[in-house]
Order: C-alpha cells, then sequence, then structure tokens
C-alpha cells in the first residue's frame, strides 16, 4: 500500500478516523492524503449568510470555501504527528461523495478511509443514504469505515484496539 485517502469531517468521528489511519499508515508505510469536503449547499450557505453580514459586494469564493476545507483537513491531520508519517492535505467543494471517489483516483489512493457517525452494523450502513454508503457504492477501492462510539465505549478503545469496517465491493470485513 503506498497512498492512503482519509477524508475527515468537522464531526466527533474525526480523531477516530485520523488515529486509525495514522496507524495504519506506519503499519504499511504508506503516505496519507488528508481531505475535507465542504458540501455545496454548506458553502452556498455560507457565502449568502457572508454577504449579509459584510453588507458589501465582496462574496464568499469557491477558491476562499477550499482554503478553508483545506485548514480543516490541515488542522485534523496534525494528530497524525505522533505516528511520524507523510502526508498531505486537500479541500475541495461539492458532493462529499463524489470528490472523494474524484480525489481518491486523482492521488492514485489503494484505499479510502473514513468515519460513520451511526454505524452500528452494516445493516444501519446500508439503510442510510450516508457519505460512507455513498463513497462504497461509487469506487471499487476498498473502503475502510471507522464507525464513532458510543460515550458509554470510549474507555474501551484505551484498553482494546479500535474496530472498523473493511469494504471491498459488496463484501465486508471486520477489522
Amino acid at each position: 500500500m503506498k497512498r492512503i485517502l482519509v477524508a475527515v469531517n468537522e464531526d466527533p468521528v474525526a480523531a477516530r478516523v485520523i488515529d486509525y489511519a495514522g496507524r495504519l499508515a506506519q503499519e504499511t508505510a504508506a503516505a496519507l492524503v488528508v481531505c475535507h469536503i465542504m458540501p455545496r449547499q454548506s458553502f452556498e450557505s455560507l457565502q449568502e449568510s457572508m454577504k449579509w453580514q459584510r453588507n458589501i459586494e465582496q462574496t464568499f469564493t469557491y477558491s476562499q470555501a477550499e482554503d478553508q476545507a483545506r485548514a480543516i483537513a490541515a488542522a485534523l491531520a496534525e494528530g497524525l504527528r505522533p505516528y511520524n508519517v507523510r502526508w498531505r492535505t486537500y479541500g475541495r467543494v461539492g458532493d462529499p461523495a463524489s470528490e472523494i471517489v474524484t480525489l481518491a483516483h486523482e492521488v492514485d489512493a489503494d484505499c479510502v478511509v473514513l468515519g460513520f457517525e451511526g454505524l452500528q452494523g452494516l445493516g444501519k450502513l446500508r439503510a442510510l443514504g450516508s457519505v460512507a454508503r455513498a463513497v462504497l457504492e461509487q469506487t471499487t477501492l476498498p473502503v475502510l469505515v471507522v464507525p464513532l462510539l458510543k460515550a458509554a465505549t470510549t474507555q474501551a478503545i484505551k484498553k482494546e484496539e479500535t474496530k472498523g469496517v473493511l469494504a471491498h465491493g459488496t463484501k465486508f470485513f471486520a477489522v
């Protein structure tokens, strides 16, 4: 494995995704590509909000939105420092699943690592219209889905290795 795409969002599972990707990169000597995708709706809402707040003609640009998304990825990627792995960051605007798949192919990633807040079994993953599900449907690359742990199980992280779901096509594997 040479390159792993790590898709992060500003949610509680992001730290677990970074942690898992860091350990995976350390074990495989792979470089990481950490990305944050700002959904187009969020960009348009921010653009409209800033337009009214500033009360001037200058608007929030697409380039500024990508810079903001890249800054989010960079801030989260700081959690990789203890792993002594190589990484670079990207920020994009658009449909998160499509942008993740596109970027994975652009950077020639060997797999994708991302999080899922509501994962409590594969049935729930299949039922939800989540970014994780959409990525699984749009790519043939292996996808490692890292679930958010509930507060009651947070302490278990320190005692045992975290678990995730590795999906390749329509086959799912517990890891």
